[in-house]
C-alpha cells in the first residue's frame, strides 16, 4: 500500500469533518494491523493531515478543473503539487483538493 492509496483510504468518504477522517484512519489501522509497512504509511499520512488541520487548510474549496487551470494561493502565488495535497512555495500554505 503506497501513500496515495493510504490517503485515498483515509478520505474514502469526502467530508470536511476531521472526525470522519479519524474514524477511517482507525478502521484502516485495524484492517492493516499485520502489515507493518502499511501501518507506518497510514500513520505518516494521518500525521500530515492532522498537521494540515492544526495549521488551517482549505478542504474542498477548489475543484479539480480549477486546479488544472491553475489556482492562486491567498498570497497570490501559484500552487504546485501532483495530487490532492498541494503547497504554495511562497508561503507554505497547504490545501487539499476535493475531486468531486
Amino acid at each position: 500500500m503506497n501513500i496515495q492509496e493510504c490517503f485515498d483510504l483515509l478520505k474514502s468518504k469526502p467530508t470536511d469533518s476531521f472526525d470522519e477522517i479519524k474514524k477511517n484512519y482507525h478502521i484502516a489501522l485495524l484492517e492493516n494491523r499485520d502489515n507493518h509497512n502499511a501501518l507506518q504509511e497510514l500513520r505518516e499520512v494521518y500525521n500530515k493531515l492532522e498537521n494540515f488541520i492544526n495549521n488551517g487548510f482549505l478542504y474542498g474549496c477548489y475543484s479539480f478543473e480549477e486546479y488544472l487551470d491553475g489556482i492562486n494561493c491567498r498570497c497570490g502565488s501559484k500552487f504546485e503539487g501532483s495530487n490532492e495535497i498541494i503547497e504554495c512555495d511562497s508561503c507554505s500554505y497547504y490545501i487539499i483538493l476535493n475531486y468531486n
